[in-house]
């Protein structure tokens, strides 16, 4: 069945219909290409597909830079155009606003840097390899660098991978960095007590230039050696992060985005954050609102 991509939408996928009018919903499409598409799932007004053909390519296509595209489950755009991305972020928002708000405001997406911006990730371990899940699998993605992370994070992996045959107990390993790239957390969730932990942690310290914090947890316990916070002043007010603490993931934007947040409380305001995780939006707007609630479940 031959498609044309019209659009992207929420979720990453693109979007087009079938002669009939049907629309379907394919994964790694983009705007303007002309694919030939198996159906996967029916659902009673769309469908979802996948490309079993790219019948001519959209001029919007790009080269993925990162070579692990297609299987890693994480990203779902590097095959277009930055330009593009920014311009169907700001379609989809709009469409999602436009269900509630009849005239929604004009908005503006902030663009980034496309690579290294992501301080906060989340990897997964499996037979000792250290990865991403598959696109919509649980099976393990193994990679050596992601070409979204940080150079700092980056670097700890490829010291973690040293440590393969220590690390056949783990599960899981977390890795947050402050925005200037000068603290460094790792905390690796495992089934057992790693011994290790000394020798990680100083190879962390040497190949990455940094201040480090090592967390080992394992069932009921954890080891822990070196920095225990990520410290980073946003608006002139200091904000501590911990071990898998939630905070903003992209370094180039974080500050702005604060930044926007509180520019916009009035002094006689009381302001509700929901989710506030440690504090990243409340402590600075504590700076200018009346008064401020916040409210979290994770006590992280």
């Amino acid at each position: 069945m031959i498609v044309s991509i019209d659009k992207l939408v929420y979720n990453g996928y693109g979007m087009g219909r079938d002669p009939s009018g049907l629309v379907i919903f394919v994964p790694y499409t983009a705007p303007k290409d002309l694919v030939d598409v198996e159906i996967t799932e029916r659902k009673k007004d769309f469908a979802f597909g996948k490309t079993k053909e790219i019948v001519e390519a959209s001029p919007l296509r790009r080269e993925p830079k990162c070579p692990h595209f297609g299987v890693c489950g994480s990203c779902q755009w590097l095959h277009i155009t930055y330009q593009t991305q920014i311009e169907a972020k700001r379609e989809i928002l709009l469409r999602e606003i436009t269900k509630y708000i009849e005239k929604p405001p004009s908005i503006e997406i902030v663009p980034s840097p496309e690579w290294e911006y992501r301080r906060r990730v989340r990897f997964y371990v499996e037979k000792k390899l250290i990865g991403f899940r598959r696109y919509k699998s649980h099976k393990l993605c193994p990679v050596g660098n992601c070409a979204s992370a940080t150079d700092g994070i980056n670097k700890a992996l490829l010291v973690l991978y040293q440590y393969q045959s220590v690390l056949k107990s783990a599960h899981e390993i977390w890795m947050g960095e402050d925005i200037e790239g000068h603290t460094l957390l790792v905390c690796i969730k495992a089934q057992n007590k790693i011994k290790e932990i000394h020798h990680i942690y100083h190879s962390l310290k040497e190949s990455t230039r940094k201040e480090v914090g090592v967390r080992i947890k394992y069932p009921k316990k954890r080891s822990q050696l070196g920095k225990e916070f990520i410290t980073e002043k946003l608006c002139g007010v200091k904000v501590k992060y911990t071990y898998e603490s939630f905070f903003q993931a992209n370094k180039f934007l974080t500050s702005k985005l604060v930044e926007d947040v509180v520019e916009q409380i009035s002094p006689s305001e009381k302001v509700l954050e929901l989710y506030c995780g440690c504090g990243t939006f409340t402590l600075p707007a504590l700076t200018k609102a009346r008064s401020i609630k916040a409210v979290d479940i994770n006590p992280l």
